[in-house]
């Protein structure tokens, strides 16, 4: 998939795929409803897993006629790209504007400040 960007029910569907590494359109359907409030039709799980496979993000497997679908895209780089697309839309692609915009509006306690803090001195001698 040369673009690894998901709409709102694939990437549940993705994330359903990665937990349980293959599964049925009935048990991502079922695991889907039990994790969100908002209940997604079977059909429309269907439609997706059908867009999902073209776009080459999953592949599927033929077992007793059911389809039994996998990932082929890893999470990382999903989260990689949806990180960078992110930090590039809403911030100009500045690192330094995400975490001030963090800071400043106190989405950070105190003690995940101090653990950031080690991570910028960790990462900051990991560079010299």
């Amino acid at each position: 998939m040369s673009k690894l960007k998901f709409g709102k029910v694939q990437l549940s569907i993705m994330k359903v795929l990665w937990g349980k590494k293959c599964a049925t359109a009935w048990e991502i359907t079922e695991a889907m409803n039990r994790l969100s409030r908002r209940r997604v039709a079977h059909s429309s799980v269907q439609t997706h897993l059908r867009e999902l496979e073209k776009n080459g993000a999953i592949g599927h497997d033929v077992d007793n006629r059911t389809f039994v679908f996998y990932p082929l895209v890893k999470q990382e780089n999903v989260v990689q790209h949806a990180f960078q697309d992110f930090v590039e839309q809403i911030f100009s692609g500045s690192a330094t504007g995400l975490v001030s915009y963090i800071v400043e509006n106190k989405y950070v306690s105190p003690e995940e400040l101090k653990k950031i803090r080690d991570m910028l001195d960790n990462a900051e001698k990991d560079n010299t």
